[in-house]
């Protein structure tokens, strides 16, 4: 037979790193490490590029879970196009909802306050745990926050860091479970 049988799988972005940029510099094409993880629960590792017609991709970050296609035979694997993490026009949504319900805010206000959360910062909701959320939204409503473009080398590196000090390595599932509670040794 030929062609190839695409399966449906998770992939965790654990690199990339740029293959070409266009002569005017406006356009770079990257190519990603993924760790792809089968509905079988096996796990191997895979480079992955950019989809050829990309007129609706957006670049994932290391570290992000994105769905991604395999073919078991020769274990060669793309970006599913439909996941919405993907999608450039479900990034511009979430952007157009942040910059309005900033808009809606009382005058005063500091920027953010209100959106200040995983899908402002570009992660999936639920990616940040629960104490971190309440001190970033804590901070941002006592004017405390700086505001970085969310591109920038220095909020991605930010954002990480924060993402690793509060236990969070990786993003979880779509479906977050919440974090098992320990009752307090007995004095």
């Amino acid at each position: 037979m030929f062609g190839k049988s695409w399966e449906k799988a998770q992939g965790t972005v654990i690199a990339s790193k740029p293959v070409k940029t266009s002569g005017d510099g406006s356009v770079t094409i990257y190519e990603f490490v993924v760790d792809v993880r089968t509905t079988s629960g096996e796990v191997f590792r895979a480079k992955v590029g950019e989809p050829r017609v990309a007129t609706n991709f957006w670049r994932p970050r290391n570290g992000a879970v994105v769905g991604v296609e395999y073919d078991n035979k020769s274990r060669k694997v793309r970006f599913d196009k439909d996941d919405p993490t993907l999608s450039f026009k479900n990034f511009k949504t979430q952007q157009d909802g942040s910059f309005e319900a900033t808009l809606a805010q009382q005058p005063g206000t500091s920027p953010g306050v209100g959106a200040v959360s995983s899908a402002a910062a570009g992660l999936p909701p639920g990616v940040l745990p629960p104490q971190l959320q309440a001190l970033i939204e804590s901070a941002a409503a006592n004017g405390n926050v700086a505001r970085l473009d969310p591109n920038s080398a220095e909020s991605i590196a930010l954002r990480d860091m924060l993402l690793r000090s509060g236990g969070v390595v990786q993003p979880p599932p779509t479906t977050p479970t919440p974090p098992a509670r320990h009752a307090p040794p007995d004095a």
